[in-house]
């Protein structure tokens, strides 16, 4: 019997490849969720980490995919092809049936963000082949902020915020637009970036906060202070 290596394959030329995993430290317990999207030569398009809260691990998995599906349509992907190492989520998702009230909401709007590409497939693949996402829905457990992304992939496969590892700071991509901030600790160290960032983040479903990162210093790099605001009274700030 020849065994045959599990990895991960580039896409078709044309298309792009994007690969969601959610980690949950119970079920329920303190969720995470990420993702990365490369193209056909495997080169690294844009990543996320998503500090979800308490959640089930299906959950976690819906709603890394959910905002992965953002971020593509937001860097103008039309041909993605989808890859998840949770068979529920997958079958949840490609089911024309309706899912139970606790997983309706979160698998339309799954469903309906994959009709805004052109052509798009989902389908499930083995945990070895998926371990970047699932490094980073790793950290997104771990990570202060509700949502960063990551335009480059870390040098040495680790993420931002982990063994001081230099994150380069992000564009702007459309609603999904953030700084990218290298987390220490309580510190927030935005790599060569300075002034006011801004951005929005689902801290929940249907759910939205405002942060803010206030640049101070110079020079090489900024230490930045995070603020977020209470979805229902802005004038509440929650500090990072």
């Amino acid at each position: 019997m020849i065994s045959t290596p599990i990895k991960w394959v580039v896409p078709l030329v044309g298309w792009y490849k994007l690969n969601t995993d959610g980690s949950s430290l119970g079920n329920p317990g303190l969720a995470g969720g990420g993702g990365v999207i490369r193209n056909h030569i495997g080169d690294w398009v844009g990543g996320f980490s998503l500090a979800i809260g308490i959640t089930t691990s299906v959950q976690a998995e819906l709603r890394a995919l959910k905002d992965g599906l953002n971020l593509a349509i937001d860097l103008g992907i039309s041909n993605l092809e989808i890859e998840m190492d949770s068979l529920v989520a997958v079958e949840l998702v490609n089911s024309i049936t309706t899912p139970n009230a606790f997983l309706s909401t979160i698998v339309t709007d799954c469903r309906f963000l994959m009709e805004r590409f052109e052509r798009r497939s989902l389908k499930h693949i083995f945990r070895e082949a998926n371990g970047y996402a699932d490094l980073l829905a790793k950290t997104g457990c771990a990570q202060s902020l509700d949502f960063i992304y990551f335009p480059n992939a870390p040098a040495d496969g680790s993420q931002g915020g982990s063994g001081g590892e230099h994150v380069e700071p992000g564009e702007s991509v459309g609603n999904l637009s953030r700084a990218v901030f290298h987390v220490d600790d309580d510190e927030v160290v935005a790599g060569e970036s300075n002034g006011l960032g801004e951005g929005r983040g689902e801290a929940e479903e249907e759910e939205t906060v405002w942060f803010e990162a206030f640049g101070v210093g110079g020079g090489g790099g900024s230490e930045c202070v995070c603020r977020h605001f209470h979805p229902c009274d802005p004038s509440l700030l929650l500090l990072v």
